[in-house]
């Protein structure tokens, strides 16, 4: 009726949902089930897969490790990532740390998803200038 369409990704993280919702664009939804993500994830592309593909952790990745896919990035051992990039082996082991990229690589993503929080209302606004002739423009 007013001629919005809608992408969505489902599949079992949030990384590989957002992923999967880019996947089929406009107006489709993507199923990522578990027994698929291998295949994927090992021809994709790093920067396709959020905070993987920037300009300083891209970099290097790159040039460092020779990764240029997930697969390639799921073939460097865990305490080569960790000694280059952090040994948090949290649950909570954050974006960019060699336990993170381990296991993102895997297709393991603990990040939550968090509720939002719509705004209440929405504004715009609109000046207008005189022209030398005084006529607003």
């Amino acid at each position: 009726e007013l001629g919005f369409s809608c992408s969505a990704g489902v599949a079992h993280s949030m990384t590989l949902a957002k992923l999967g919702s880019s996947m089929h664009k406009p107006g489709q939804q993507t199923l990522l089930p578990s027994s698929a993500m291998a295949a994927l994830l090992h021809r994709l592309p790093i920067e396709r897969i959020k905070g993987l593909g920037g300009e300083v952790l891209g970099r290097q990745l790159r040039d460092e490790f020779g990764v240029h896919t997930v697969g390639d990035l799921a073939g460097v051992p865990l305490d080569r990532l960790t000694a280059r990039f952090g040994s948090k082996t949290t649950a909570k082991a954050s974006r960019g740390s060699g336990a993170w990229l381990f296991r993102i690589a895997r297709g393991v993503d603990l990040d939550e998803v968090k509720d939002e929080h719509r705004p209440r209302s929405h504004g715009a606004g609109k000046n207008f200038l005189k022209s030398k002739t005084g006529v607003l423009t």
